[in-house]
């Protein structure tokens, strides 16, 4: 269990740290920068700690996935970037193949 609070920690930060590179503004606002910096440091701390926990592939892909919706809901409501239906569909089954790579499996 200790493991998937890592992951969602890890996951948190990256999200996080994801939006302030976008206030960043190509590093023209460096203390944005430089936070997201940090946050995607700490990600990377974090993940690290997942890696000794959860099955490697299970782990990298439910970070991807998850991250991906985080940082497609957070381009909505943070900087109203709407996508197309077509791309949130695909997001959607990104999100479905996260939660059937992290099933438990019989040997």
């Amino acid at each position: 269990m200790q493991g998937w609070l890592w992951l969602f920690l890890a996951i948190a930060l990256e999200g996080t740290g994801t939006s302030c590179l976008k206030n960043a503004n190509g590093f023209q606002k460096p203390l944005w920068g430089l936070l997201a910096l940090g946050l995607m440091g700490g990600s990377f701390f974090c993940f690290s700690r997942v890696l000794t926990m959860l099955p490697m592939g299970v782990a990298y892909a439910v970070w991807c996935g998850v991250g991906i919706v985080i940082t497609a809901t957070a381009g909505l409501v943070l900087f109203h970037q709407n996508l197309p239906w077509p791309n949130w569909c695909g997001i959607g089954l990104i999100l479905a193949g996260c939660v059937l790579a992290s099933l438990p499996s019989s040997p």
